[in-house]
């Protein structure tokens, strides 16, 4: 049974995520949103519902059009290794509301217990955020899907879920978030994304958690509009193509 300090604790920090939520909704209610003191011009309810909009029309579409594609990997995935297809991520997702990122697999199973394989340049890009040009833990199948973002596409289930958008700052963990210190509640004030600018400015050559680009990151929600998305999905798109970035 749970000692009284823990179950204290425990309703604390329910509490606290309450509190945080509460606030973020009231924060909606009003024609600005602050944040550390510092406030920030609140997009228009038709934006918002537009955006809403493409995401479920455009994740629906994806996921038909690309269930051919999921087939293919997924097959090669398990033939591989065995292991299990999709790599599930714990999120810190809007409003504080945790939810599971999904990808495709493209590291070997026992990834996490590999740091060991690193050289001391590794270990250190990779604590710093930097994507590896020659990361050991990857499998021959993950190399190609991620060379070629297929790896990205079962994003496509968060977004129609609702927890994620096609456009928005890159999805982050808790610990990646509290690295933003009093930017935190800005950056999980709007829905991560499958793009957005540091996948399209800094994709494998800025840091992730450098303080470029956080700036990269918090700087989408106070541009987000019609035509600053349009301008990063058609960015992405000739990334993808040219293959620009991913690893």
């Amino acid at each position: 049974m749970k000692s009284m300090n823990e179950k204290e604790e425990h309703w604390q920090d329910e509490n606290i995520m309450k509190a945080r939520a509460e606030a973020a909704s009231a924060a909606e209610a009003v024609g600005t949103m602050e944040f550390a003191g510092e406030k920030a011009r609140k997009p228009s309810l038709i934006y918002l519902a537009v955006k809403r909009t493409v995401d479920v029309v455009g994740s629906l579409v994806g996921l038909i059009l690309c269930s051919p594609v999921f087939l293919v990997v997924a097959v090669a995935i398990k033939r591989e290794d065995g292991g299990p297809i999709l790599h599930r991520r714990y999120c810190a997702g809007r409003n504080d509301r945790e939810y599971i990122m999904y990808k495709f697999r493209s590291m070997k199973v026992n990834a996490d217990n590999m740091l060991d394989m690193f050289t001391e340049e590794q270990r250190e890009q990779y604590l710093s955020g930097v994507k590896l040009e020659d990361d050991p833990r990857i499998t021959k199948v993950g190399k190609f899907i991620r060379a070629t973002s297929i790896d990205e596409l079962p994003q496509l289930i968060s977004v129609l879920k609702g927890d994620m958008s096609i456009i928005g700052p890159r999805p982050v963990i808790e610990r990646e978030a509290q690295a933003y210190g009093a930017d935190r509640e800005k950056l999980l004030s709007v829905r991560s994304g499958i793009t957005g600018v540091w996948q399209v400015e800094g994709r494998g050559e800025v840091p992730f958690l450098s303080e470029e680009a956080k700036q990269m990151q918090l700087s989408y929600i106070d541009k987000r509009g019609f035509v600053y998305d349009c301008q990063l999905l058609f960015k992405t798109i000739g990334l993808v193509l040219k293959r620009k970035g991913a690893r």
